[in-house]
């Protein structure tokens, strides 16, 4: 029943089998499931986090930013600001950059308006996460300190 199950919908969570098997009278745990599955050949795998920003979306703040360019200071008061605050572990560049897209992204949905992004690093990540914030997700650094770096970004 498992198997099929799994085949059926791939998404199925090993907590909807367990409950599925508890209905139908068998009490199984969650452990037991990983393991009839991986012994049938069948993983799990989380969803591949991507880059937030496609080249529409750099050239749609490239336009607002040159639209509103020479907008005076008071028009900015209404404008929203959200405050992110991110702890990514691991002194390897590449799984602290999953991290930090995987953020962003559960995110995304909520950002609105001026996002003010706090980030803590291992400082030798520091420059390398800063030049790709700043070239591929056009996030700018704003300060750094001793244990941690401060980026910017207007999400539109």
């Amino acid at each position: 029943m498992i198997i099929r199950t799994v085949s059926k919908d791939p998404r199925t969570t090993r907590g909807d089998l367990v409950n599925d098997l508890q209905r139908a009278g068998t009490k199984v745990t969650k452990a037991t499931i990983s393991n009839t599955l991986r012994r049938q050949g069948l993983t799990s795998c989380s969803a591949r986090c991507v880059p937030l920003l496609k080249p529409v979306h750099v050239q749609a703040r490239l336009k607002f930013a040159r639209e509103h360019l020479d907008d005076p200071e008071e028009d900015w008061e209404n404008v929203i600001w959200y405050y992110l605050n991110i702890d990514m572990f691991g002194k390897e560049l590449d799984p602290v950059r999953q991290q930090f897209l995987c953020h962003l992204q559960r995110h995304t949905a909520t950002l609105k308006g001026h996002v003010m992004c706090q980030v803590f690093l291992h400082p030798p990540l520091w420059k390398p996460m800063v030049e790709f914030c700043r070239n591929i997700l056009n996030v700018e650094l704003v300060k750094e300190y001793t244990e941690q770096c401060v980026l910017e970004s207007d999400v539109i």
